[in-house]
């Protein structure tokens, strides 16, 4: 949601390069959900960052920057927070509690079908970007990547998220 001032007004201040600052430092809530609709791939906890424009976590047609790949072959979350921390651009990140399942729960695991992450940036921060390992692949991701957030007070968005092959190993699968 968008930041509000003391007095309850929107806050909208930019500077001249046309970087959205926020007033006296305000920050920006949301309250990200990512739920898990497939019939049957289950996914890791999903890294979810806020982020300016030109942050590419992945990029479709390109090859896959070492923590997605690691993401993506091994379900390895761990090098996601070096990129963020040497990224200045990324504002917030968060990761999920836990694996997502399909709502149905086939395997029974027991775990849930979404999570919901709070995160709170700056107002330079107007990009989402959300990805997770699908777990029954040899490289898959889910993901969405540097799209718009909302920008009024309870706004919400809804994103279907497309998979993805990272490419960085050879598809063997026999089924």
């Amino acid at each position: 949601v968008l930041a509000q001032t003391d007095d309850g007004d929107e806050t909208d201040d930019e500077t001249d390069d046309g970087v959205d600052e926020g007033e006296d430092g305000e920050t920006r809530a949301y309250r990200v959900t990512v739920a898990n609709l497939t019939p049957g791939q289950p996914f890791t906890p999903p890294a979810v960052a806020l982020h300016q424009p030109s942050v590419e976590v992945f990029s479709v047609g390109e090859p896959a920057n070492e923590p997605t790949q690691e993401l993506a072959e091994n379900g390895n979350l761990d090098p996601l927070p070096g990129l963020i921390e040497q990224t200045d651009a990324i504002r917030a990140a968060a990761v999920g509690e836990g694996p997502l399942v399909p709502k149905d729960d086939p395997g029974d695991t027991g775990n849930p079908y979404y999570t919901t992450v709070e995160l709170s940036a700056d107002a330079s921060a107007t990009h989402l970007t959300v990805v997770s390992m699908l777990i029954a692949t040899n490289d898959g991701i889910v993901g969405v990547d540097t799209v718009e957030l909302p920008t009024e007070v309870n706004e919400s968005k809804t994103l279907y998220a497309n998979g993805y092959d990272v490419g960085t190993e050879e598809n063997t699968e026999l089924y």
